[in-house]
Protein backbone atom coordinates (compact mmCIF):
# COMPACT_ATOMS: atom_id res chain seq x y z
CA UNK A 1 0.00 0.00 0.00
CA UNK A 2 1.39 3.38 -1.02
CA UNK A 3 1.89 6.33 1.29
CA UNK A 4 -1.16 8.34 0.18
CA UNK A 5 -3.33 5.20 0.34
CA UNK A 6 -2.18 4.65 3.92
CA UNK A 7 -3.02 8.26 4.75
CA UNK A 8 -6.52 7.88 3.26
CA UNK A 9 -7.03 4.60 5.13
CA UNK A 10 -5.92 6.08 8.46
CA UNK A 11 -8.08 9.20 8.04
CA UNK A 12 -11.17 7.18 7.09
CA UNK A 13 -10.60 4.87 10.04
CA UNK A 14 -10.14 7.75 12.51
CA UNK A 15 -13.30 9.55 11.34
CA UNK A 16 -15.52 6.47 11.32
CA UNK A 17 -14.09 5.00 14.54
CA UNK A 18 -14.28 8.34 16.41
CA UNK A 19 -17.93 8.90 15.49
CA UNK A 20 -18.90 5.36 16.49
CA UNK A 21 -16.95 5.54 19.76
CA UNK A 22 -18.54 8.89 20.58
CA UNK A 23 -22.00 7.42 20.00
CA UNK A 24 -21.07 4.34 22.06
CA UNK A 25 -19.79 6.53 24.89
CA UNK A 26 -23.05 8.48 24.99
CA UNK A 27 -25.08 5.25 25.06
CA UNK A 28 -22.97 3.79 27.87
CA UNK A 29 -23.10 7.03 29.85
CA UNK A 30 -26.90 7.02 29.67
CA UNK A 31 -26.87 3.34 30.60
CA UNK A 32 -24.62 4.11 33.57
CA UNK A 33 -27.06 6.78 34.70
CA UNK A 34 -29.97 4.33 34.43
CA UNK A 35 -28.08 1.64 36.34
CA UNK A 36 -27.22 4.01 39.20
CA UNK A 37 -30.87 5.12 39.39
CA UNK A 38 -31.95 1.48 39.51
CA UNK A 39 -29.43 0.89 42.28
CA UNK A 40 -30.79 3.84 44.26
CA UNK A 41 -34.33 2.50 43.87
CA UNK A 42 -33.22 -0.96 44.97
CA UNK A 43 -31.41 0.45 48.04
CA UNK A 44 -34.41 2.56 48.99
CA UNK A 45 -36.74 -0.41 48.60
CA UNK A 46 -34.48 -2.54 50.81
CA UNK A 47 -34.34 0.26 53.40
CA UNK A 48 -38.11 0.45 53.34
CA UNK A 49 -38.40 -3.25 54.03
CA UNK A 50 -35.75 -2.90 56.72
CA UNK A 51 -37.79 -0.15 58.40
CA UNK A 52 -40.60 -2.67 59.03
CA UNK A 53 -38.54 -5.36 60.71
CA UNK A 54 -35.29 -3.63 61.77
CA UNK A 55 -33.46 -6.83 60.92
CA UNK A 56 -31.00 -5.88 58.15
CA UNK A 57 -27.42 -7.02 58.11
CA UNK A 58 -26.30 -4.54 55.46
CA UNK A 59 -27.95 -1.49 57.00
CA UNK A 60 -27.70 0.39 60.27
CA UNK A 61 -30.50 2.37 61.89
CA UNK A 62 -30.90 5.28 64.25
CA UNK A 63 -33.50 7.82 65.36
CA UNK A 64 -33.26 11.54 64.61
CA UNK A 65 -35.43 14.50 65.43
CA UNK A 66 -37.73 15.64 62.74
CA UNK A 67 -36.58 18.69 60.81
CA UNK A 68 -38.44 20.83 58.29
CA UNK A 69 -35.46 20.52 55.95
CA UNK A 70 -35.69 16.74 55.94
CA UNK A 71 -38.40 14.68 54.37
CA UNK A 72 -39.14 10.99 54.32
CA UNK A 73 -39.63 8.80 51.27
CA UNK A 74 -36.37 9.69 49.53
CA UNK A 75 -32.73 8.58 49.45
CA UNK A 76 -30.09 10.99 50.74
CA UNK A 77 -26.53 10.75 49.44
CA UNK A 78 -24.18 12.84 51.54
CA UNK A 79 -21.42 11.57 53.81
CA UNK A 80 -23.83 8.70 54.43
CA UNK A 81 -26.39 6.98 52.26
CA UNK A 82 -29.66 6.99 54.17
CA UNK A 83 -33.44 7.30 54.10
CA UNK A 84 -35.91 8.58 56.69
CA UNK A 85 -39.15 6.86 57.56
CA UNK A 86 -42.15 7.87 59.65
CA UNK A 87 -42.73 5.95 62.85
CA UNK A 88 -46.36 4.92 63.37
CA UNK A 89 -46.53 5.77 67.05
CA UNK A 90 -43.83 8.42 67.36
CA UNK A 91 -44.32 11.86 65.81
CA UNK A 92 -41.16 13.50 67.14
CA UNK A 93 -38.56 11.24 65.47
CA UNK A 94 -37.65 9.78 62.11
CA UNK A 95 -36.31 6.29 61.72
CA UNK A 96 -33.01 6.65 59.89
CA UNK A 97 -31.82 3.64 57.84
CA UNK A 98 -28.15 4.00 56.86
CA UNK A 99 -25.89 2.31 54.29
CA UNK A 100 -22.18 3.00 54.64
CA UNK A 101 -20.90 5.10 51.80
CA UNK A 102 -17.97 2.74 51.19
CA UNK A 103 -20.45 -0.08 50.51
CA UNK A 104 -22.49 2.17 48.25
CA UNK A 105 -19.36 3.10 46.28
CA UNK A 106 -18.48 -0.58 45.95
CA UNK A 107 -21.86 -1.18 44.29
CA UNK A 108 -21.31 1.83 42.00
CA UNK A 109 -17.83 0.51 41.08
CA UNK A 110 -19.29 -2.88 40.18
CA UNK A 111 -21.71 -1.19 37.80
CA UNK A 112 -18.93 0.91 36.30
CA UNK A 113 -16.48 -1.98 35.79
CA UNK A 114 -19.17 -4.19 34.30
CA UNK A 115 -20.12 -1.48 31.81
CA UNK A 116 -16.44 -0.67 31.14
CA UNK A 117 -15.76 -4.29 30.14
CA UNK A 118 -18.72 -4.21 27.78
CA UNK A 119 -17.57 -0.84 26.43
CA UNK A 120 -14.08 -2.16 25.65
CA UNK A 121 -15.51 -5.25 23.96
CA UNK A 122 -17.83 -3.15 21.78
CA UNK A 123 -14.99 -0.68 21.08
CA UNK A 124 -12.82 -3.54 19.79
CA UNK A 125 -15.68 -4.70 17.59
CA UNK A 126 -16.16 -1.14 16.29
CA UNK A 127 -12.41 -0.87 15.58
CA UNK A 128 -12.56 -4.03 13.44
CA UNK A 129 -15.68 -2.85 11.63
CA UNK A 130 -14.15 0.63 11.13
CA UNK A 131 -11.00 -0.88 9.63
CA UNK A 132 -12.97 -3.11 7.25
CA UNK A 133 -15.22 -0.20 6.32
CA UNK A 134 -12.19 2.00 5.68
CA UNK A 135 -10.70 -0.66 3.40
CA UNK A 136 -14.00 -0.90 1.56
CA UNK A 137 -14.28 2.88 1.06
CA UNK A 138 -10.67 2.93 -0.15
CA UNK A 139 -11.40 0.57 -3.04
CA UNK A 140 -12.89 3.17 -5.44
CA UNK A 141 -10.02 5.57 -4.67
CA UNK A 142 -7.47 2.81 -5.17
CA UNK A 143 -9.06 1.81 -8.47
CA UNK A 144 -9.07 5.43 -9.67
CA UNK A 145 -5.40 5.79 -8.69
CA UNK A 146 -4.55 2.56 -10.50
CA UNK A 147 -6.21 3.87 -13.67
CA UNK A 148 -4.33 7.14 -13.26
CA UNK A 149 -1.01 5.34 -12.73
CA UNK A 150 -1.60 3.04 -15.71
CA UNK A 151 -2.22 6.10 -17.86
CA UNK A 152 1.00 7.74 -16.63
CA UNK A 153 2.98 4.53 -17.25
CA UNK A 154 1.62 4.29 -20.79
CA UNK A 155 2.38 7.96 -21.35
CA UNK A 156 5.95 7.59 -20.11
CA UNK A 157 6.46 4.53 -22.29
CA UNK A 158 5.07 6.23 -25.40
CA UNK A 159 7.08 9.40 -24.85
CA UNK A 160 10.41 7.57 -24.59
CA UNK A 161 10.76 6.83 -28.33
CA UNK A 162 10.19 10.37 -29.71
CA UNK A 163 12.20 11.86 -26.83
CA UNK A 164 15.18 9.58 -27.54
CA UNK A 165 14.98 10.45 -31.23
CA UNK A 166 14.85 14.15 -30.36
CA UNK A 167 17.94 13.91 -28.14
CA UNK A 168 19.86 11.93 -30.77
CA UNK A 169 18.96 14.30 -33.63
CA UNK A 170 19.79 17.33 -31.54
CA UNK A 171 23.27 15.90 -30.90
CA UNK A 172 23.72 15.32 -34.64
CA UNK A 173 22.61 18.89 -35.42
CA UNK A 174 25.02 20.23 -32.79
CA UNK A 175 27.85 18.14 -34.27
CA UNK A 176 27.14 19.26 -37.83
CA UNK A 177 26.29 22.95 -37.32
CA UNK A 178 27.96 23.71 -33.99
CA UNK A 179 26.44 24.96 -30.76
CA UNK A 180 24.04 27.92 -30.66
CA UNK A 181 21.60 29.55 -28.29
CA UNK A 182 18.72 27.82 -30.06
CA UNK A 183 20.26 24.39 -29.52
CA UNK A 184 20.90 25.29 -25.88
CA UNK A 185 17.24 26.26 -25.47
CA UNK A 186 16.16 22.99 -27.06
CA UNK A 187 18.48 21.09 -24.70
CA UNK A 188 17.03 22.98 -21.73
CA UNK A 189 13.50 22.06 -22.83
CA UNK A 190 14.52 18.41 -23.18
CA UNK A 191 16.10 18.52 -19.72
CA UNK A 192 12.83 19.87 -18.33
CA UNK A 193 10.91 17.03 -19.99
CA UNK A 194 13.37 14.49 -18.60
CA UNK A 195 13.02 16.02 -15.13
CA UNK A 196 9.24 15.85 -15.44
CA UNK A 197 9.55 12.23 -16.57
CA UNK A 198 11.64 11.40 -13.50
CA UNK A 199 9.07 13.11 -11.30
CA UNK A 200 6.32 10.93 -12.73
CA UNK A 201 8.45 7.85 -12.11
CA UNK A 202 9.05 8.94 -8.53
CA UNK A 203 5.32 9.54 -8.15
CA UNK A 204 4.60 5.97 -9.27
CA UNK A 205 7.36 4.17 -7.42
CA UNK A 206 6.66 2.42 -4.13
CA UNK A 207 8.54 3.16 -0.94
CA UNK A 208 10.88 0.11 -0.99
CA UNK A 209 14.07 2.15 -0.76
CA UNK A 210 17.54 0.68 -0.32
CA UNK A 211 19.96 2.86 1.65
CA UNK A 212 23.65 3.33 0.98
CA UNK A 213 26.48 5.57 2.15
CA UNK A 214 27.69 8.20 -0.31
CA UNK A 215 29.32 11.64 -0.56
CA UNK A 216 26.70 14.38 -0.39
CA UNK A 217 28.96 17.07 -1.89
CA UNK A 218 29.63 14.95 -4.98
CA UNK A 219 25.91 14.37 -5.52
CA UNK A 220 25.12 18.09 -5.25
CA UNK A 221 28.06 19.04 -7.51
CA UNK A 222 26.72 16.68 -10.18
CA UNK A 223 23.23 18.18 -9.94
CA UNK A 224 24.60 21.73 -10.09
CA UNK A 225 26.56 20.94 -13.26
CA UNK A 226 23.33 19.76 -14.91
CA UNK A 227 21.40 22.88 -13.92
CA UNK A 228 24.20 25.24 -14.98
CA UNK A 229 23.57 24.27 -18.61
CA UNK A 230 19.84 25.04 -18.21
CA UNK A 231 19.93 28.21 -16.08
CA UNK A 232 23.01 30.00 -17.35
CA UNK A 233 22.30 33.28 -15.51
CA UNK A 234 22.06 31.69 -12.03
CA UNK A 235 25.07 31.53 -9.69
CA UNK A 236 25.29 28.18 -7.90
CA UNK A 237 27.17 28.04 -4.60
CA UNK A 238 27.93 24.71 -2.95
CA UNK A 239 29.42 25.31 0.50
CA UNK A 240 29.17 21.68 1.61
CA UNK A 241 32.37 19.92 2.58
CA UNK A 242 33.04 16.26 1.90
CA UNK A 243 30.40 14.74 4.13
CA UNK A 244 28.85 11.29 3.84
CA UNK A 245 25.18 10.47 4.41
CA UNK A 246 23.38 7.16 4.68
CA UNK A 247 20.10 7.09 2.73
CA UNK A 248 18.69 6.16 -0.67
CA UNK A 249 20.84 8.00 -3.18
CA UNK A 250 18.39 7.98 -6.08
CA UNK A 251 15.47 9.17 -3.93
CA UNK A 252 17.52 11.96 -2.33
CA UNK A 253 18.77 12.97 -5.78
CA UNK A 254 15.13 13.38 -6.88
CA UNK A 255 14.37 15.55 -3.83
CA UNK A 256 17.40 17.80 -4.32
CA UNK A 257 16.87 17.98 -8.08
CA UNK A 258 13.32 19.27 -7.62
CA UNK A 259 14.34 21.76 -4.94
CA UNK A 260 17.30 23.13 -6.95
CA UNK A 261 15.15 23.23 -10.08
CA UNK A 262 12.46 25.27 -8.29
CA UNK A 263 15.07 27.54 -6.72
CA UNK A 264 16.46 28.19 -10.21
CA UNK A 265 13.21 28.35 -12.15
CA UNK A 266 11.54 30.90 -9.86
CA UNK A 267 14.67 32.96 -9.21
CA UNK A 268 15.44 36.50 -10.26
CA UNK A 269 17.71 37.31 -13.24
CA UNK A 270 21.34 36.91 -12.16
CA UNK A 271 20.18 35.47 -8.85
CA UNK A 272 21.85 32.76 -6.77
CA UNK A 273 21.17 29.31 -5.38
CA UNK A 274 23.21 28.54 -2.28
CA UNK A 275 23.49 25.11 -0.68
CA UNK A 276 25.04 24.72 2.77
CA UNK A 277 24.77 23.01 6.15
CA UNK A 278 23.67 24.72 9.36
CA UNK A 279 22.90 22.97 12.66
CA UNK A 280 23.14 19.57 10.97
CA UNK A 281 20.44 20.62 8.49
CA UNK A 282 20.88 20.82 4.72
CA UNK A 283 19.69 24.19 3.44
CA UNK A 284 18.88 25.25 -0.12
CA UNK A 285 18.60 29.03 -0.28
CA UNK A 286 17.68 31.18 -3.26
CA UNK A 287 17.19 34.85 -4.10
CA UNK A 288 13.89 34.23 -5.87
CA UNK A 289 10.29 35.36 -5.75
CA UNK A 290 9.33 33.63 -2.52
CA UNK A 291 6.29 31.45 -1.83
CA UNK A 292 2.86 32.99 -1.23
CA UNK A 293 1.20 30.07 0.57
CA UNK A 294 3.67 27.77 2.34
CA UNK A 295 0.85 25.62 3.77
CA UNK A 296 -0.30 24.58 0.28
CA UNK A 297 3.07 24.26 -1.42
CA UNK A 298 3.27 20.48 -0.86
CA UNK A 299 -0.27 19.83 -2.11
CA UNK A 300 -0.52 17.84 -5.29
CA UNK A 301 -1.06 20.05 -8.39
CA UNK A 302 -0.74 23.27 -6.38
CA UNK A 303 1.22 25.96 -8.19
CA UNK A 304 1.60 29.71 -7.87
CA UNK A 305 2.76 30.24 -11.45
CA UNK A 306 1.64 29.10 -14.87
CA UNK A 307 4.78 27.04 -15.34
CA UNK A 308 4.80 23.34 -14.44
CA UNK A 309 1.98 21.08 -13.27
CA UNK A 310 2.44 21.45 -9.50
CA UNK A 311 3.77 17.94 -8.89
CA UNK A 312 7.41 18.62 -7.97
CA UNK A 313 7.00 19.76 -4.36
CA UNK A 314 4.39 17.09 -3.69
CA UNK A 315 6.96 14.49 -4.76
CA UNK A 316 9.59 16.19 -2.58
CA UNK A 317 7.29 15.82 0.41
CA UNK A 318 6.35 12.24 -0.47
CA UNK A 319 9.96 11.06 -0.83
CA UNK A 320 11.12 13.06 2.21
CA UNK A 321 8.53 11.27 4.34
CA UNK A 322 9.84 7.94 3.08
CA UNK A 323 13.42 8.99 3.87
CA UNK A 324 12.43 10.33 7.33
CA UNK A 325 13.51 13.84 6.34
CA UNK A 326 11.61 16.74 7.91
CA UNK A 327 11.06 19.76 5.68
CA UNK A 328 10.82 23.37 6.79
CA UNK A 329 10.32 26.37 4.51
CA UNK A 330 11.30 29.93 5.39
CA UNK A 331 10.30 32.43 2.72
CA UNK A 332 9.80 36.14 2.05
CA UNK A 333 8.05 37.49 -1.01
CA UNK A 334 10.55 39.02 -3.48
CA UNK A 335 13.38 38.21 -1.06
CA UNK A 336 13.93 34.49 -1.46
CA UNK A 337 13.31 31.11 0.10
CA UNK A 338 15.14 28.66 2.34
CA UNK A 339 14.20 25.00 2.24
CA UNK A 340 15.61 23.24 5.30
CA UNK A 341 16.06 19.45 5.31
CA UNK A 342 16.31 18.05 8.85
CA UNK A 343 17.23 14.50 9.77
CA UNK A 344 19.41 13.78 6.74
CA UNK A 345 22.77 14.56 8.37
CA UNK A 346 23.51 12.63 11.53
CA UNK A 347 26.65 13.48 13.51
Amino acid sequence: MKYYEKIALVRNFIVFFSLQILLLAVIFYLQYQDKTKELDKEIYSNMQICSYYLDCKEYEYDFILKDDNLTSDRLYKDTQIYSLFELPTIDKYYLKIVLKKSKYLEKIDKIFYKLAKSFLLYALLIAIISFLFSLYTLRPLKRALEINEDFIKDLLHDINTPLSALILNLKLIKKEFGNSKYIQRAQSSIASILNLQENFKAFLNSSNLQNEEFNLKELIDRLIEEFKTIYTDIEYINNISNIKVYTNKEALSRVLSNLIDNASKYNKPNGFVKIYIDNNSLIIEDSGKGIKDVKKVFNRYYKENQRGIGLGMHIVKKISNELNIRLQIVTKIDKGTKVILKGLIKR
